[in-house]
């Protein structure tokens, strides 16, 4: 296991938490993509936005 510097992150060459496969990215992409238009799509009635309060 190769130990990284902490000024490798201050410096843009690592993004901390950056260890998804391009698989896993693809994957996670395609399941968040309709994420927000979904909110609320299963009970009408009984969904608020917080965010209109």
């Amino acid at each position: 296991m190769t130990k990284i510097s902490e000024l490798e992150y201050f410096d843009g060459k690592k993004l901390y938490g950056n260890d998804f496969t391009e698989q896993q990215i693809l994957e996670w992409f395609e399941s968040e993509k309709e994420g927000y238009a979904k909110l609320g799509s299963k009970n009408l009635s009984t969904y608020r936005y917080a965010s209109h309060a």
